[in-house]
């Protein structure tokens, strides 16, 4: 086999691979691209709004907001339950918490919801200023 035999050869096997690439690019360029998500609805409890720095800038929630002071009360198997809401969290029989859930719990010894357990409303979306 002469040198014009392989060069052929290695023409052939060249334009082969050439034409399969292109071939391929140009079907992966028509291919449609994944594109972001539009959401007509969206199911969260509270969003963050950040800015660059990390400070909070915004907090847009679907929970009531309770002052700090407020007394919940709720009967429970004949008993009255007394829970203090604070800046921070929650009191309940001189124990803080950070969810009403978690009190809940702790009462019932079950899970519960605990805005649904001391009977708060549900609310449309609010938006607020973060405390400062």
């Amino acid at each position: 086999m002469d040198t014009r035999d392989k060069d052929i050869r290695f023409l052939k096997r060249y334009a082969i691979g050439s034409t399969t690439l292109i071939v391929l690019m140009a079907i992966t360029a028509f291919v449609r691209q994944p594109q972001k998500q539009k959401f007509g609805e969206i199911d969260v409890e509270r969003i963050n709004i950040v800015e660059p720095d990390g400070k909070l800038r915004l907090v847009i929630s679907n929970r009531p907001s309770l002052k700090p002071g407020t007394r919940l009360v709720r009967s429970w198997n004949g008993k009255v339950h007394h829970v203090l809401v604070l800046d921070d969290g929650f009191e309940y029989e001189a124990r803080r918490f950070s969810s009403l859930t978690q009190i809940a719990t702790a009462i019932t010894g079950t899970h519960w919801s605990g805005p649904s357990f001391f009977g708060l409303p549900k609310r449309k979306l609010v938006s607020r200023e973060p405390r400062q």
